[in-house]
């Protein structure tokens, strides 16, 4: 059902069916943002956005999940694991706007960047991130995704 509605609003998607293939898609060309489900065949989606900051750190990375699990989100935020934290059911248009700010930031970090700016995910940009600061803005990007969740 995602996959229909993102598919029709984002016409350069790549389907793989697991995270190997999601790693091989990866190393082969560059990839904007990976929205990974945290429960696939073969690898979960924490492992796979992990190895995809390694090896493609620019791609914004969005974990959604129909399970809850005890500190997941915290984790996965927290640490920069993922950009973003979608509970499921989330309503497609709800998710396609999650796609799409994480499409502007990548873009944002890809090629507008001065050095000064204040997306948390610019790479260009010199200065270092207080930690307390980073977990700060990741429970406010995740409040914000539970908010448009309960709006639609």
């Amino acid at each position: 059902v995602y996959e229909i509605g993102v598919r029709a609003m984002f016409p350069g998607l790549i389907v793989v069916a697991d995270g190997t293939a999601a790693l091989d898609v990866l190393r082969a060309r560059e990839v904007a943002v990976l929205l990974s489900d945290q429960r696939m065949p073969g690898m979960l989606g924490d492992t796979l956005l992990a190895e995809t900051a390694r090896i493609a750190p620019r791609t914004i990375r969005v974990l959604i999940t129909a399970f809850h699990e005890e500190d997941l989100e915290a984790r996965v935020v927290q640490t920069g694991i993922a950009h973003e934290y979608v509970q499921k059911p989330v309503d497609p248009d709800v998710l396609g706007t999650v796609l799409r700010s994480a499409l502007a930031r990548y873009l944002h970090s890809a090629s507008v960047c001065d050095g000064l700016c204040d997306e948390p995910a610019c790479e260009d940009c010199p200065r270092e991130i207080d930690p307390e600061m980073e977990r700060e803005l990741g429970a406010l990007r995740a409040a914000r995704i539970a908010l448009l969740a309960e709006s639609a």
